[in-house]
């Protein structure tokens, strides 16, 4: 992953899916600002924090406007972002979670 010529396999998104899954950002300076500049269509990220200390993982959820935009992102996997590959992939909701959490919506600082 991350050599280019994918994007017409990651375009594949038979599903659907908008959710993606992204690990392996660099969790000092990683941010909703810098999501936005390589992702600008993502709409909510539930950030993966330590439940006991609230530190950020390197890893997120995020939710992208439209399938299309979640393909594009899931093309990108690989990319270099503050010098670290970040790793995207589709994250297919299980129907019993509440997605996109309210608390999560770009603009809403949640950690």
């Amino acid at each position: 992953y991350g050599g280019g010529g994918e994007s017409a396999a990651a375009a594949a998104n038979p599903n659907g899916i908008t959710r993606l899954f992204l690990k392996n950002m660099c969790s000092h300076r990683m941010d909703e600002a810098t999501l936005l500049e390589y992702f600008p269509s993502v709409t909510h990220v539930l950030w993966v924090t330590d439940r006991r200390t609230g530190q950020f993982y390197g890893s997120a959820q995020v939710e992208m406007a439209t399938p299309e935009d979640a393909a594009n992102a899931v093309a990108m996997d690989g990319i270099k972002v503050f010098g670290r590959n970040v790793r995207i992939q589709y994250d297919e909701p299980d129907p019993k979670d509440v997605w996109p959490p309210r608390h999560c919506k770009i603009g809403y600082s949640n950690w």
